[in-house]
């Protein structure tokens, strides 16, 4: 046996395998770069759309879930860390903006955190930028958000809306 034939064999064999490994290495590194710039983009133009109705548009984060109707004329915000929730509207009378926090209450209160995923505007953006090389799917787990909280079991639609009105009349509105 020629060890010198082997070993130069297994240096040129380890030479490729790093020369291998520095290709996938950038190609890994170029790949989340371009992800983190199109997730910043939108992100970007996400708070632009909103900006047309709120003065200050806010997203959410680890300890605030802010929510927007799909007219982005009523917001929702929990703040998980100080147990409040904020309802802002925009409305052109009273009655209607009454009307606006009602359903929106009812919206904050009943949904779980797979639904909250599937119909959020900048989760579906997100979702729609993921790489194409991805081919296991996140799984998200349905878990209340305030239902737990609010409720003893899971509430019907009935206790969603005796819950809403009875806090609803607590409402101040500035």
């Amino acid at each position: 046996m020629d060890f010198d034939a082997e070993f130069a064999k297994a240096e040129a064999d380890m030479k490729a395998m790093e020369s291998e490994f520095e290709t996938s290495k950038l190609a890994q590194i170029n790949e989340f770069e371009s992800y983190s710039k199109s997730l910043e983009n939108e992100y970007t133009a996400y708070e632009n759309e909103l900006s047309e109705y709120w003065k200050s548009p806010e997203l959410s984060s680890k300890r605030e879930w802010v929510s927007y109707s799909k007219d982005n004329k009523s917001r929702s915000k929990v703040d998980f860390e100080k147990n409040l929730i904020s309802i802002e509207v925009i409305a052109d009378s009273k009655e209607q903006a009454q009307e606006q926090i009602r359903k929106r209450l009812e919206y904050v209160v009943s949904k779980n955190t797979k639904e909250v995923v599937q119909s959020d505007p900048l989760q579906k953006r997100v979702a729609s930028i993921r790489s194409k090389d991805i081919t296991k799917p996140v799984i998200m787990d349905a878990k209340p958000i305030l239902q737990s909280v609010i409720f003893d079991k899971k509430p019907s639609k009935k206790d969603i809306k005796k819950y809403t009105k009875k806090h609803y009349s607590k409402t101040k509105f500035q």
